[in-house]
């Protein structure tokens, strides 16, 4: 028989006790898995991706994928696109190695652009399952992708990511359309895979 001693600890610390078994059990299953590691995981790996893709695309953080003329036509100098590149390739570095740390596993972004400059696509690659990623907006599936659909507020245009993911492996394309972003995520998983 329990005394009233030893029901008013439990009472008393019981929700406390309750928190702490809680926490680590959380602890033990979010953490150990990346302590333990996974041998057949990309998680350990650095995901670099290509210079180029298909269909013209070139990397939009060198200069040479650019028209120079083109862009002294629009009104801009070569000073204003050396920054340009310049602020994206930082840009980039930095959410790869924030959301890097903040996971737990590799990451890496490029953006892509054709020479004059009216097509685009920006592609995300990470050592981890984001299948279950959602962005917002209309969702379907086109071939292995889960792609979804949005409009930018400001420009009003729409856009579409697509994910590509297995177990270890995810890739995203955001591009004018499902198809075209569908088309690069898988382009960009079958050279990562």
């Amino acid at each position: 028989m329990s005394t009233n001693k030893e029901q008013s600890f439990i009472a008393e610390n019981g929700i406390t006790l309750g928190i702490i078994a809680l926490a680590l059990f959380v602890v033990l299953g979010v953490g150990l898995p990346r302590w333990v590691g996974d041998s057949e995981s990309h998680s350990g790996v650095k995901i670099t991706l290509p210079a180029t893709l298909s269909g013209g695309l070139k990397s939009a953080d060198e200069k040479s994928s650019y028209d120079l003329d083109a862009i002294k036509k629009q009104g801009a100098t070569e000073e204003q696109l050396d920054q340009f590149i310049k602020q994206n390739a930082i840009g980039a570095k930095t959410e790869d190695r924030n959301v890097s740390d903040a996971l737990g596993f590799s990451m890496a972004s490029r953006t892509y652009i054709t020479k004059d400059m009216k097509k685009s696509v920006l592609i995300r690659a990470f050592a981890g399952d984001g299948s279950a990623y959602y962005g917002g907006g209309e969702v379907s599936k086109v071939r292995d992708n889960i792609c979804y659909s949005s409009s930018d507020q400001q420009t009003g245009q729409t856009q579409a990511t697509c994910s590509h993911a297995s177990n270890d492996l995810t890739v995203q394309a955001t591009a004018m359309s499902k198809k075209e972003a569908a088309k690069y995520a898988d382009e960009i998983f079958e050279k990562l895979a």
